[in-house]
């Protein structure tokens, strides 16, 4: 296994790529799906680890789930474990939105506890405490419920309709 940064160079932290003797030798009738994900004999799995000083690997997010802004990555996961972490958050779901000066922001979509008065002021003012400045969400939604379908996930139309909610 080795972690290749966005350059494709070998790096301490970025995308995990495989290669083995039983490993498969691409997708059925799919050529372009097998183009991105075999290069070289290696497989690109679509995770980013981080390596520590051990040796030992962390893994941070889904590819696909890092949002790049304004030149850093920021993972969604981390934003949105912050952003649970408040103790007026039922659930959040965080992912980077189109943005023409930064190329993507930060956005989440917060569910509130029931009862409860939280602002996306008083959540940006949360996460301005516990992450860099570049990491905080610049937009914010609130609602009811997410709308989690039966397998814990809000479906793409979902997300789509929530964060064309998100306030800056």
């Amino acid at each position: 296994m080795m972690l290749l940064d966005e350059k494709g160079g070998a790096s301490d932290c970025g995308e995990a790529v495989v290669r083995t003797p039983a490993m498969m030798e691409g997708y059925y009738e799919r050529p372009d799906l097998t183009r991105e994900v075999l290069q070289d004999g290696w497989l690109r799995t679509g995770d980013v680890f981080a390596r520590d000083e051990q040796g030992l690997y962390y893994f941070k997010a889904r590819v696909k789930d890092v949002i790049k802004t304004g030149g850093e990555n920021v993972y969604a996961s981390e934003v949105q474990a912050v952003i649970l972490s408040h103790p007026e958050v039922q659930d959040c779901v965080v992912k980077g939105v189109p943005d023409l000066v930064w190329g993507e922001a930060v956005a989440a979509i917060v569910q509130p506890m029931k009862g409860s008065a939280l602002s996306p002021k008083a959540i940006q003012d949360f996460c301005k405490r516990h992450l860099a400045s570049y990491k905080k969400p610049q937009k914010i939604g609130l609602v009811d419920d997410l709308g989690r379908d039966e397998s814990g996930k809000v479906g793409a139309d979902r997300m789509n309709e929530l964060f064309s909610l998100a306030e800056s």
